[in-house]
C-alpha cells in the first residue's frame, strides 16, 4: 500500500486520473474504487477555511466530495458508472463485474462532479473464482 491519492477541482470531465494493471489470467473481475472517508484526511484535503464545522446561523457547511465518474473498460466496451460519495461506504466500493481478457485493464476517473472537488485514491481488480 502506497499513502497517496490525487485530488482536483470538480469540472466538466476535462481532466481523469487513469489507473491500469496487466491481466494475466482471463475471466470476470470485480473493480472496486477505494473512498477514504477518516476525520484527519478530511482535514489534510480540506483548507483552513474550509475546515470549520459550522457556517454562520449555526447549519452545517456542505461536503464539498459529490458525485464521482467512473470509466471501466472492459471487453464489452466501457461503462460509466457514477458513485455518490455521501452514499458510499468508507473503504472498498463497488464498481461492478466484468469480463477482463489478458491485457491492460484500465479504470478512468474524471473531474465530472457537481461537488467542489473529486478524490481519487485507489483502484482494485479482484478475479472471481
Amino acid at each position: 500500500y502506497i499513502r497517496s491519492s490525487v485530488y482536483t477541482r470538480g469540472g466538466t470531465g476535462d481532466k481523469a486520473i487513469t489507473w491500469t494493471t496487466i491481466i494475466k489470467d482471463p475471466g470476470y473481475y470485480n473493480v472496486y474504487c477505494y473512498i477514504g472517508k477518516t476525520v484527519d484526511r478530511m482535514n489534510v484535503r480540506m483548507g483552513a477555511r474550509q475546515r470549520a464545522a459550522n457556517k454562520p446561523g449555526g447549519q452545517q457547511e456542505d461536503n464539498p466530495y459529490k458525485d464521482m465518474h467512473y470509466k471501466i473498460y472492459h471487453d464489452e466496451g466501457v461503462e460509466n458508472i457514477t458513485l455518490d460519495y455521501e452514499n458510499a461506504e468508507g473503504g472498498w466500493n463497488s464498481l461492478g463485474r466484468y469480463y477482463l481478457s489478458p491485457d491492460t485493464a484500465k479504470v478512468v476517473l474524471t473531474n465530472q462532479s457537481s461537488g467542489r472537488v473529486v478524490i481519487g485514491d485507489a483502484i482494485k481488480w479482484e478475479k472471481q473464482k
